[in-house]
Protein backbone atom coordinates (compact mmCIF):
# COMPACT_ATOMS: atom_id res chain seq x y z
CA UNK A 1 0.00 0.00 0.00
CA UNK A 2 1.26 3.32 -1.01
CA UNK A 3 1.84 5.53 2.40
CA UNK A 4 1.70 9.41 1.62
CA UNK A 5 4.27 11.71 2.46
CA UNK A 6 2.95 13.79 5.19
CA UNK A 7 3.00 11.06 7.20
CA UNK A 8 6.34 9.60 6.99
CA UNK A 9 9.08 10.95 8.99
CA UNK A 10 12.15 13.24 7.74
CA UNK A 11 9.81 13.50 4.51
CA UNK A 12 10.32 17.18 4.40
CA UNK A 13 14.02 16.96 4.53
CA UNK A 14 14.17 13.22 2.52
CA UNK A 15 17.29 13.33 -0.10
CA UNK A 16 16.73 11.32 -3.17
CA UNK A 17 18.95 8.17 -3.30
CA UNK A 18 19.58 6.24 -6.73
CA UNK A 19 17.64 3.70 -6.29
CA UNK A 20 14.27 5.97 -5.81
CA UNK A 21 11.72 6.71 -8.68
CA UNK A 22 11.06 10.48 -9.96
CA UNK A 23 7.99 11.52 -11.52
CA UNK A 24 9.38 14.07 -13.55
CA UNK A 25 6.83 16.92 -14.85
CA UNK A 26 7.56 18.71 -18.04
CA UNK A 27 4.31 20.88 -18.88
CA UNK A 28 1.56 18.31 -19.02
CA UNK A 29 3.39 15.41 -19.56
CA UNK A 30 5.83 13.67 -18.04
CA UNK A 31 9.16 11.96 -18.45
CA UNK A 32 10.20 8.77 -19.17
CA UNK A 33 13.38 6.99 -19.52
CA UNK A 34 12.91 3.34 -21.84
CA UNK A 35 9.48 3.41 -21.33
CA UNK A 36 9.46 3.50 -17.56
CA UNK A 37 9.88 5.84 -14.33
CA UNK A 38 13.18 7.16 -14.92
CA UNK A 39 15.49 6.47 -11.24
CA UNK A 40 17.39 9.03 -10.03
CA UNK A 41 20.27 7.27 -11.14
CA UNK A 42 19.23 7.89 -14.76
CA UNK A 43 18.61 11.33 -14.19
CA UNK A 44 22.58 13.40 -13.77
CA UNK A 45 22.22 15.13 -17.45
CA UNK A 46 18.66 16.85 -15.81
CA UNK A 47 20.47 18.95 -13.24
CA UNK A 48 18.16 17.94 -10.77
CA UNK A 49 16.89 21.21 -8.58
CA UNK A 50 13.88 21.14 -6.01
CA UNK A 51 12.33 17.86 -5.35
CA UNK A 52 9.80 16.73 -2.69
CA UNK A 53 8.70 13.23 -1.57
CA UNK A 54 5.46 12.19 -2.45
CA UNK A 55 5.50 8.59 -0.75
CA UNK A 56 6.88 5.41 -0.33
CA UNK A 57 5.74 2.14 -2.81
CA UNK A 58 4.82 -1.26 -0.88
CA UNK A 59 8.17 -2.39 -1.93
CA UNK A 60 10.02 0.37 0.10
CA UNK A 61 10.87 2.54 -3.19
CA UNK A 62 10.12 6.00 -2.75
CA UNK A 63 9.27 8.56 -5.26
CA UNK A 64 9.93 11.72 -5.95
CA UNK A 65 8.26 14.47 -7.76
CA UNK A 66 10.39 17.53 -9.78
CA UNK A 67 9.52 19.70 -12.35
CA UNK A 68 12.08 19.97 -15.42
CA UNK A 69 11.97 22.29 -18.35
CA UNK A 70 14.29 21.03 -20.78
CA UNK A 71 13.81 17.63 -22.58
CA UNK A 72 17.39 16.09 -22.71
CA UNK A 73 17.84 13.38 -25.58
CA UNK A 74 18.06 10.18 -23.50
CA UNK A 75 13.98 11.02 -22.55
CA UNK A 76 11.20 11.03 -24.25
CA UNK A 77 7.60 12.77 -22.85
CA UNK A 78 4.61 10.61 -22.25
CA UNK A 79 0.84 11.55 -21.18
CA UNK A 80 0.39 11.05 -17.31
CA UNK A 81 -2.87 9.24 -18.46
CA UNK A 82 -0.66 6.58 -20.77
CA UNK A 83 1.53 5.98 -17.99
CA UNK A 84 -0.76 5.65 -15.43
CA UNK A 85 -3.24 2.81 -17.69
CA UNK A 86 -0.03 0.63 -17.36
CA UNK A 87 0.52 1.13 -13.72
CA UNK A 88 -0.51 -0.87 -10.71
CA UNK A 89 -2.79 0.45 -7.89
CA UNK A 90 0.26 1.15 -5.79
CA UNK A 91 2.25 2.67 -8.56
CA UNK A 92 -0.96 5.11 -9.65
CA UNK A 93 -1.50 6.04 -5.95
CA UNK A 94 1.90 7.34 -6.02
CA UNK A 95 1.73 8.92 -9.63
CA UNK A 96 -1.16 10.95 -8.86
CA UNK A 97 0.39 12.28 -5.27
CA UNK A 98 3.48 13.88 -6.69
CA UNK A 99 1.52 15.01 -9.66
CA UNK A 100 -0.93 16.43 -7.12
CA UNK A 101 2.12 17.85 -4.96
CA UNK A 102 3.51 19.45 -8.27
CA UNK A 103 0.84 21.40 -9.20
CA UNK A 104 -0.42 22.90 -5.76
CA UNK A 105 3.78 23.96 -5.46
CA UNK A 106 3.35 25.20 -8.87
CA UNK A 107 0.50 27.64 -7.80
CA UNK A 108 1.04 28.72 -4.47
CA UNK A 109 4.47 30.93 -4.96
CA UNK A 110 3.31 33.82 -3.43
CA UNK A 111 2.05 34.82 0.31
CA UNK A 112 -2.03 35.57 -0.20
CA UNK A 113 -1.38 38.12 2.49
CA UNK A 114 1.39 40.23 1.91
CA UNK A 115 2.12 39.20 -1.28
CA UNK A 116 6.03 38.06 -0.29
CA UNK A 117 7.67 34.92 -2.03
CA UNK A 118 6.81 31.75 0.07
CA UNK A 119 9.69 29.09 1.04
CA UNK A 120 8.97 25.82 2.03
CA UNK A 121 8.77 24.18 5.80
CA UNK A 122 11.15 23.11 7.50
CA UNK A 123 8.97 20.53 9.34
CA UNK A 124 5.86 20.60 7.61
CA UNK A 125 4.31 20.19 4.17
CA UNK A 126 3.64 23.40 3.39
CA UNK A 127 4.71 27.17 2.27
CA UNK A 128 5.65 29.50 4.89
CA UNK A 129 5.92 33.21 4.39
CA UNK A 130 8.93 34.55 5.80
CA UNK A 131 7.30 38.35 5.90
CA UNK A 132 3.87 37.64 7.75
CA UNK A 133 4.54 33.92 8.84
CA UNK A 134 1.08 32.62 7.19
CA UNK A 135 0.96 29.15 6.00
CA UNK A 136 -0.34 27.09 3.48
CA UNK A 137 -1.18 23.72 3.05
CA UNK A 138 -2.36 21.49 0.24
CA UNK A 139 -5.97 21.55 -0.17
CA UNK A 140 -7.54 18.32 0.35
CA UNK A 141 -10.37 17.36 -2.25
CA UNK A 142 -12.36 14.30 -1.13
CA UNK A 143 -14.22 12.37 -3.84
CA UNK A 144 -16.40 9.93 -4.52
CA UNK A 145 -16.83 7.28 -7.44
CA UNK A 146 -20.30 6.15 -8.18
CA UNK A 147 -21.13 2.84 -10.90
CA UNK A 148 -24.23 3.07 -12.28
CA UNK A 149 -25.21 -0.70 -13.08
CA UNK A 150 -28.50 -2.38 -15.01
CA UNK A 151 -28.72 -6.38 -15.10
CA UNK A 152 -28.26 -7.20 -11.47
CA UNK A 153 -24.93 -5.80 -11.67
CA UNK A 154 -23.63 -6.86 -14.53
CA UNK A 155 -22.94 -4.63 -16.86
CA UNK A 156 -21.71 -0.64 -15.94
CA UNK A 157 -21.91 2.32 -17.41
CA UNK A 158 -18.57 3.58 -18.48
CA UNK A 159 -17.70 7.13 -20.14
CA UNK A 160 -15.04 6.84 -22.89
CA UNK A 161 -13.48 10.13 -24.65
CA UNK A 162 -11.39 9.71 -28.45
CA UNK A 163 -8.65 11.43 -26.95
CA UNK A 164 -7.35 8.63 -24.37
CA UNK A 165 -7.15 5.66 -26.59
CA UNK A 166 -8.60 2.65 -24.70
CA UNK A 167 -9.17 4.34 -21.04
CA UNK A 168 -12.76 4.27 -20.08
CA UNK A 169 -14.36 5.95 -16.90
CA UNK A 170 -16.94 6.10 -14.49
Amino acid sequence: MFIPEQILKNAVTAIPSPTDLAVVFCGREQLVHNSALPTFADLPSLGIGRTFLAGTLSDGRRIFGLEQNALPDEFEKMASRAIMATADADMQYGIARAREMAIWRSRHRLCGACGASLRASDTDLAFVCPVCGAQYYPQIAPAIIVAITKDDGKSILLAHNRRFGAVYSL
